[in-house]
């Protein structure tokens, strides 16, 4: 019987120090160490475009909500457009009463439904922004820790720059022993 090896197997011996370099080759004898490594590789590869992907997605759901804020802000200018535009129709002295009249009551109520809306785009344009630029510190050149890159694929996040950096942290003094004590 033929020796299967699924991606999910690759994927547990990574996170096992030493695992596919020495469990790899008693599987399948025929491995030599290049292509140990290129298998291996080939497993990062897969992880960082799966990540990769799951973010592009997230960042078009993003842009799809900035894109349907802006013409719901679009469609209502047009809309206080057409109104005055209306209101030009009417004689000078209308015009002049009802602005007068009205015109305090007009101003609060307009900033007042213009605010919401400008503040849910400035954020949608935020978040936007954020899901685009977001960097994966988990790798480092050709340098990655499979076990932070099985976490973000696995919770469908990226570690922001810090994490990775307070995970490290915590890893250098479990291995010198050395105590560590870290506000979260």
């Amino acid at each position: 019987a033929e020796a299967l090896l699924s991606f999910q197997d690759v994927g547990q011996l990574m996170l096992v120090h030493g695992g596919p370099e020495i469990v790899l080759p008693h599987l399948c004898p025929l491995l030599k160490a290049r292509d140990v490594g290129d298998v291996t590789a080939a497993w990062a590869l897969a992880m960082l475009l799966s990540s990769r992907t799951i973010i592009c997605k997230r960042a078009i759901v993003q842009l799809q909500r900035l894109e349907e804020l802006a013409k719901r802000c679009r469609m209502e200018l047009d809309h206080g457009a057409e109104k005055k535009s209306e209101g030009r129709r009417k004689s000078w002295l209308q015009r002049t009463l009802t602005s007068l009249t009205a015109k305090a009551d007009k101003d609060e109520s307009s900033e007042r439904e213009a605010q919401p809306q400008t503040l849910e785009l400035v954020e949608a344009a935020q978040q936007t922004a954020i899901c685009l630029s977001a960097e994966q510190h988990c790798v480092q050149g050709m340098q990655y820790d499979p076990r932070l890159m099985s976490f973000e694929f696995i919770s469908r996040i990226v570690l922001r720059k810090k994490q990775v950096a307070l995970v490290r942290a915590m890893q250098t003094s479990v291995k010198e022993g050395k105590p560590l004590v870290h506000q979260m």
